[in-house]
């Protein structure tokens, strides 16, 4: 049979011979077809930006796999800018630690094909995990503003305070 949809299908067959005599117990099989990949989608709890040097990442299939290992050697994940280590996992689940190479974006998807469900069907191309590492602390300058003189008998003395990166939580403590 072509063109069958995806899904359960039982096939029967029934004899008749020449004398017209017909088999009471019709022989029947089932079969399943399969045709669809399965999906996958690249996640973490880690969040972006991210100073951790290592963090968790998973790997989630829309139906069971074979045949993925979560290493960058076996070339069933795409990684930039980072590492993967203690790869773990089977069926719909894998996860594995993911170790930044330098500092900026770091991104993970896993190829088509890596992963193969119980009819052969190879997953499609994952969503791009994409996190940033950020592992260097922010500098700070301050200056008098200008025009400001050092001793100064006025008031207020106002001060430019110039950061490497944009900040949070700044106050000041005099």
């Amino acid at each position: 049979y072509n063109g069958l949809g995806d899904g359960s299908h039982t096939f029967r067959v029934q004899a008749t011979d020449a004398a017209n005599n017909t088999d009471a117990t019709p022989a029947s099989i089932t079969w399943s077809v399969d045709t669809s990949s399965p999906s996958v989608v690249v996640s973490s709890a880690a969040t972006s930006p991210t100073n951790d040097p290592t963090f968790s990442v998973t790997v989630t299939f829309s139906e069971a796999v074979t045949g993925f290992a979560p290493t960058v050697a076996g070339g069933d994940l795409d990684i930039t800018n980072g590492t993967a280590s203690t790869p773990a996992g089977s069926g719909t689940t894998y996860t594995f630690n993911l170790s930044p190479s330098g500092q900026g974006p770091v991104t993970v998807q896993v190829p088509a094909g890596s992963g193969q469900d119980a009819a052969g069907n190879g997953n499609i191309v994952s969503n791009l995990f994409s996190i940033t590492y950020d592992s260097v602390a922010p500098t700070v300058t301050i200056a008098p503003a200008a025009g400001q003189l050092d001793p100064t008998s006025g008031s207020p003395i106002n001060f430019t305070a110039t950061f490497s990166e944009t900040v949070t939580g700044f106050g000041l403590d005099v």
